[in-house]
């Protein structure tokens, strides 16, 4: 039976709901955010950029094998777009993978406390997620570099942190690019092999670019995880 893990962001005045996190004791992580039903899907082949949208209400599944695949509620659905990537548990359970699990450009995310009573409870700006899991007792050190012309602060990191889960730390950060002034009206989610990290980047009003990162993976003293964008 697995556990569901609330990832939820907060300002000085409210507290929203951002997505869910499960994970399996065979290492399978499971991502639910609210009307998935409705989400914008992106991954890859190895050669192009696919792009689709859901096919009902379900959840995205990062298999511990390191499959990873949208598994829907609909039992006559058949996964068509699946990722073979880094897996999340080795066969004998005796080691466990650090991998990118999913870059996500939520729709506005719904208010579930509000801290601070203000006739504007609306401030939290649109932002990316992404979400790397770590094995425990492993921390992350993150470093990029970023085009100054493209971001809006730079670095442009704007939140970072851990959800502990069964097995892993999701390790994640946000940030901000110019031209993301509102939230999709529908969540955006990429998620790759474990070893690129796909980036969104606003490049004019409503229009966005996708980065595919190839960071560099190392491990100082067993003990850090050393990521560099």
């Amino acid at each position: 039976m697995s556990k569901t893990y609330h990832f939820d962001i907060t300002d000085k005045k409210i507290r929203a709901h951002v997505c869910d996190f499960e994970q399996n004791l065979d290492g399978s992580i499971y991502i639910k955010f609210p009307e998935f039903e409705f989400g914008k899907w992106f991954n890859d082949n190895g050669s192009q950029l696919i792009s689709y949208n859901s096919p009902g209400k379900g959840k995205l599944s990062i298999h511990g094998s390191g499959i990873a695949h949208i598994k829907s509620y609909n039992q006559d659905y058949k996964a068509e777009f699946q990722v073979l990537g880094n897996p999340l548990l080795s066969k004998d359970k005796l080691s466990a993978g650090v991998r990118h699990i999913a870059t996500i450009f939520p729709r506005k995310p719904d208010i579930n406390q509000i801290i601070e009573e203000s006739q504007d409870n609306n401030s939290l700006k649109p932002m990316v997620f992404i979400f790397f899991a770590v094995p425990f007792g492993l921390n992350i050190n993150l470093q990029g570099s970023f085009n100054i012309d493209e971001y809006e602060d730079i670095p442009p990191i704007n939140g970072i942190g851990n959800q502990p889960l069964r097995m892993h730390n999701i390790f994640w950060f946000s940030y901000r690019s110019k031209f993301m002034d509102n939230w999709p009206l529908a969540t955006h989610v990429y998620f790759s092999n474990g070893y690129d990290c796909p980036l969104f980047v606003g490049v004019d009003k409503c229009l966005m670019r996708i980065d595919i990162r190839k960071p560099v993976y190392s491990i100082r003293d067993n003990k850090i995880v050393d990521i560099t964008l």
